[in-house]
């Protein structure tokens, strides 16, 4: 069974639609408490700000 190419190219910009619109969105996106896992790791206050990568 092969694939139409009219298809495709429909789906193609429908989900880079709905791409951009998850990345452009302004909400922001909390961890869940099970992510956190904060009784095992409490958050911490650092004196000075420390560089991340995310």
């Amino acid at each position: 069974m092969g694939s139409s190419s009219r298809y495709r190219a429909y789906y193609a910009k429908l989900m880079d639609a709905r791409i951009e619109e998850f990345v452009m969105r302004e909400e922001l996106i909390m961890l869940t408490a099970a992510e956190l896992d904060l009784d095992n790791t409490p958050p911490v206050d650092f004196s000075e700000p420390r560089r991340v990568y995310a």
